[in-house]
């Protein structure tokens, strides 16, 4: 099972929905608390993000290709480190 990430694991955290900006910076005990929640989802597999496709670094120029497409059908994912997974 993955280990849940807290808060002092990310430098800057942003939350959009679409285009709509939720939270800039954790900031506060209600954003830490809320964004302690998210992760957990995240971590525990109840919240999901469509992937379409994942690149590894050396193929940067596709993967910006596919982002910019109109019609994708999840997200599109840069690993610098090598294949996930």
């Amino acid at each position: 099972m993955p280990q849940t990430p807290s808060l002092k694991d990310f430098r800057r955290i942003v939350v959009k929905v679409g285009s709509s900006l939720l939270v800039d910076q954790a900031a506060g005990a209600l954003k830490r608390d809320w964004l302690t929640a998210l992760a957990a989802r995240i971590a525990d597999g109840s919240l999901r993000v469509p992937v379409q496709a994942t690149f590894a670094i050396e193929n940067i120029k596709q993967a910006v290709a596919l982002s910019n497409a109109h019609h994708r059908a999840g997200k599109v994912l840069v690993t610098p480190n090598g294949k996930v997974g």
